[in-house]
């Protein structure tokens, strides 16, 4: 079961995301000693360098499937402590920010359910989501892409609500959640700034099941309708009751004009249908379902475009064995693969030391029926990757390991991956980096329109002996001065680059650095620590005199920061 099954909720509302730009640049990360006034050439500090890395949520319930409505909300913690993150892999891969240590509290007319959401980063990121004339969209705010995770240690409160109770019998130790965020505004001063447009759906889940993606029918853009305005999309039949659900929540164009109080719908209504195809190419229409998919504005506040159709009896007998499609003004513009092949991972993102294993799931289904026995192939593959130039990602080929490099699936459908860590070896010492990304990317002779958005992101840290008596000036302040000058929202607590502030508050370090990674206080906030470096840090913090060895000459230096905001 997945947030495409029954009892469902949806919310509209809005989100509010403060990233660090300062780290997006490669160059930023330079050695202190490798700087010096007249050759060094920073990437830049963007738009919005003192942002801390927070996230949250704050939405109304739009919609109850099945209803009667009700009034309800969709709230996280708001930013600040104890609230979510959101981090970035690497500088060189942007692509999959996570959210980490969100709890959501939904509430339904006088009852609730609390819920923690399992990080996940997004996907299937669609940079064509938004045009027109607002300012908004010509920035970050013209993409849209999508999060899908579970939400687990529930806590209920169900009241009166008929709701909660029908989804807490269904489903009482998980919850799945989807939503869509776009229309961010990355431009300060203006009165909406670091904030977006989110809408979303929550439903059942079961165990045993993926929990970031739903394992049943996967629709892609075709090749002339990816350029004008359509991405991914899932859907699911309920054969029990003859219903095909389609969610186009982040498949569809918008237009934000500056006489728009918000973006508008310039797609008109849609029909699902079964599709011929000539090799990969759709050739026919072979039938259409009666409905359409409403796909005007209050559509998409009521129901996040996740619609039910019909399956009218002349399509029910093939449904299990004809591919669907997209059809909008005739034109085909989404299908399933021909073979209805559909292939994913449950976790695309890894962060990994030197020998530290992680292990991969990925599912096969063939309209939606597990596909059992046939083979899966890994490789190395670097195409998503942002690489700088200097510094090119993915090399050395040693610094990754996977075993098996190909598995055949077992009877429902999954095969099983293992990633090890080795030791890249600094190869991005140019600016500075501490490891290497990878991606790794996955292969089903019946997928033959792959996803180009889904594969692993790694990233390996390199290997760091630790001093038998680390020292400030020796260890410490070329880790901490590094983060003092990428994450300059610290300074404003405390600065990570002074021996005496440092050391006042190495009891609050420690502590810090030994949160572990899924808690929103983790220090530091970006996950970009290797458990080398934590460890000479913590060896040095655990010290009661805080050796602070030899100054190095000359004096580190860094470029200078912006002037910090006023408060």
């Amino acid at each position: 079961m997945s947030y495409l099954d029954l009892p469902r909720l949806t919310f509209f509302g809005q989100f509010t995301a403060n990233p660090s730009t300062i780290n997006n640049f490669p160059p930023n990360y330079g050695v202190p000693h490798e700087y010096n006034t007249t050759s060094s050439t920073p990437g830049g500090v963007s738009w919005n360098p003192y942002g801390n890395h927070s996230f949250s949520l704050s939405a109304n319930v739009t919609n109850l499937t099945p209803g009667p409505a009700a009034s309800g909300s969709v709230m996280s913690a708001p930013a600040g402590p104890g609230g979510a993150v959101l981090v970035d892999l690497d500088t060189e891969q942007q692509m999959v920010s996570q959210i980490i240590g969100m709890k959501l509290t939904v509430t339904v007319g006088d009852g609730s359910v609390v819920g923690t959401f399992v990080p996940v980063n997004f996907f299937d990121i669609y940079f064509n989501r938004l045009t027109g004339s607002n300012q908004i969209v010509n920035g970050d705010g013209a993409a849209g892409a999508a999060y899908q995770s579970v939400l687990t240690d529930l806590q209920w409160n169900e009241g009166s609500s008929a709701f909660l109770h029908s989804l807490k019998t269904v489903s009482p130790t998980m919850l799945s959640i989807r939503f869509i965020v776009d229309g961010y505004n990355m431009f300060a001063g203006t009165p909406t700034f670091n904030v977006g447009r989110v809408a979303g759906t929550i439903g059942p889940q079961y165990h045993d099941e993926p929990t970031s993606f739903t394992n049943a029918r996967f629709l892609r853009p075709t090749s002339d309708a990816a350029q004008n305005g359509w991405n991914y999309i899932p859907a699911k039949t309920d054969l029990k009751r003859r219903k095909l659900i389609v969610d186009l929540g982040n498949a569809t164009a918008w237009t934000w004009n500056d006489s728009d109080p918000a973006p508008k719908s310039n797609q008109p209504s849609v029909q699902v249908g079964t599709i011929s195809f000539n090799g990969n190419t759709p050739s026919g229409i072979i039938a259409t379902f009666a409905q359409t998919v409403d796909t005007s504005d209050a559509a998409y506040q009521s129901n996040a475009f996740v619609q039910e159709l019909d399956i009218p009896a002349s399509i029910f007998p093939t449904i299990g064995s004809t591919p669907l499609g997209i059809i909008s003004d005739g034109v085909i513009v989404a299908t399933e693969n021909p073979t209805g092949a559909y292939i994913n991972a449950d976790q695309y993102v890894f962060r990994l030391d030197p020998s530290e294993v992680a292990k991969v799931t990925i599912w096969a289904n063939t309209f939606e029926t597990p596909a059992a026995n046939v083979k899966v192939t890994l490789a190395l593959n670097a195409n998503g990757l942002q690489p700088a130039g200097k510094a090119p990602v993915g090399t050395p080929k040693s610094g990754v390991a996977f075993s098996p490099k190909s598995a055949k699936t077992g009877p429902d459908g999954r095969a099983t991956f293992t990633i090890t860590g080795g030791n890249p070896k600094n190869p991005r010492k140019v600016y500075n980096i501490d490891g290497q990304v990878y991606g790794i990317g996955w292969s089903w002779s019946a997928d033959t329109i792959p996803d180009p958005n889904a594969f692993l992101s790694v990233k390996v840290f390199d290997t760091v002996p630790l001093p038998k008596a680390p020292t400030w000036w020796g260890n410490v302040f070329p880790i901490l001065i590094q983060y003092a000058y990428l994450y300059p929202a610290m300074q404003q607590i405390f600065e990570l680059d002074d021996y005496t502030q440092v050391v006042a508050n190495a009891t609050q370090i420690i502590a810090r650095l030994n949160l572990p990674e899924t808690n929103p206080g983790m220090m530091p906030i970006t996950r970009e620590l290797s458990a080398a470096k934590k460890a000479i840090l913590l060896k040095w913090a655990a010290d009661p005199t805080h050796p602070e060895g030899k100054q190095p000459k000359p004096p580190p230096w860094l470029p200078p920061l912006p002037p910090q905001p006023s408060t």
